[in-house]
């Protein structure tokens, strides 16, 4: 694309959790010595019963007064509130795992599973099969196990996706916020920021 160049991919945040109504900024990122015009892309990774909204802020200096730029303002809805798990159980390396509540996932969608005594089943995992609205599948390479009980774990539906930022003008510096939206609660979050 005339006018812009590769600069990087970074991580903004990992993994992390937002009670409602809280906010979490990202690290200073430096345009300074940028000449010319910078696009954002972000990608996301998110589960939880909140809203969650991206923002950005612009300042001249590193350590100066950020101001909200008006230029993109997105909020994404989660897929739910973590339900938790009731039973467990593996056959021919397919996992199944059943839960007291509605766990709201599809064929192909991804699910935060943690908590679980038997840790090998923890994890982000590709839904294989919802069979119902309370049981679904994934590839687990593990010995067969019948169902066994094990109500201590929770699973929550992930969305993925990407926004797109700018362009920004060169020079000065930039943070991006995460925030929940007076909904619920953000049980994980991880966002990845490309600029060109």
């Amino acid at each position: 694309m005339p006018g812009h160049f590769p600069i990087s991919t970074v991580q903004l945040w990992d993994q992390q959790a937002l009670t409602q109504n809280q906010t979490i900024t990202g690290p200073v990122i430096d345009l300074s010595k940028t000449l010319r015009l910078v696009r954002f892309s972000m990608f996301y990774l998110f589960g939880g019963a909140g809203t969650l909204r991206v923002e950005e802020a612009w300042s001249a200096t590193r350590d100066g007064t950020y101001v909200d730029e008006a230029i993109v303002v997105v909020d994404k809805v989660g897929g739910g509130a973590r339900v938790a798990t009731v039973d467990r159980a593996v056959s021919g390396n397919v996992a199944t795992i059943n839960t007291g509540a509605a766990h709201n996932l599809v064929t192909g969608e991804f699910a935060l599973i943690t908590g679980l005594k038997d840790i090998s089943y923890n994890g982000i995992r590709q839904v294989a099969s919802a069979p119902s609205g309370t049981s679904f599948t994934f590839a687990l390479t593990h010995a067969d196990e019948l169902a066994v009980a094990d109500a201590g774990g929770g699973v929550v539906e992930l969305k993925s996706g990407s926004l797109s930022f700018g362009p920004i003008p060169a020079g000065g510096f930039v943070k991006f916020r995460l925030r929940e939206m007076n909904v619920g609660a953000i049980d994980i979050a991880s966002v990845w920021l490309c600029s060109q």
